[in-house]
């Protein structure tokens, strides 16, 4: 699976809902029953702190088949940052970890709070 490159673009304090098909290499939809999610944001691909923690904002969908980005409006809210990169992997059920999306995390601050 080669990740797909897409630039998040969250306006703060709302919420933001990405809906990620999961394709094998043929362009199939892979059974995502069994597998697990992860992410993180990061200033840059090096930075050593991680901005925010995207675990509790990933899911499978219903139909197994998509991943789900939300995060909540109020989890985005208290952000003092507006530019940041993210990936995401899923992981099989036997440990073996895949890029799945990855790109660049573009903040719209808020200003009615």
């Amino acid at each position: 699976m080669a990740a797909l490159d897409y630039d998040l673009r969250i306006d703060q304090g709302a919420e933001y809902r990405l809906r990620i098909p999961v394709l094998d290499q043929d362009g199939d939809p892979v059974n995502l029953s069994g597998w697990s999610l992860r992410g993180e944001v990061r200033a840059t691909y090096g930075s050593p702190y991680v901005l925010f923690d995207l675990n509790s904002s990933l899911s499978v969908d219903d139909d197994a088949v998509h991943a789900v980005l939300t995060i909540l409006g109020p989890d985005s809210a208290p952000w003092v940052w507006t530019e940041a990169v993210y990936d995401v992997e899923i992981v099989d059920p036997g440990g073996s970890p895949y890029r799945l999306i990855q790109g660049r995390v573009l903040v719209s601050p808020e200003v009615t709070q």
